[in-house]
């Protein structure tokens, strides 16, 4: 799994914008969300589901350019 961004968090600790605690509290949290998903306890993944089902069903009356777009159910990135 990819963790997308990284770089940006690197320039944000160079430019100051971030303190070196809060660059390692972002790497710690990256790291613990990667394993939770790798290990499917990260609900927040099966409740983004539910909700991508239950709007489906709602939107379908209006026709197929409300179809989901994006990304395989299979690829997900942080």
């Amino acid at each position: 799994m990819e963790l997308l961004d990284e770089d940006e968090l690197d320039d944000a600790l160079r430019s100051g914008d971030i303190t070196p605690l809060d660059h390692s509290l972002a790497h710690v949290e990256a790291r613990r969300v990667q394993t939770a998903i790798r290990e499917g306890r990260f609900a927040i993944l099966d409740l983004a589901d539910a909700h991508r089902a239950l709007l489906t069903d709602l939107l379908q009356p209006f026709g197929p350019d409300l179809q989901r777009k994006g990304l395989p159910d299979d690829e997900v990135r942080i």
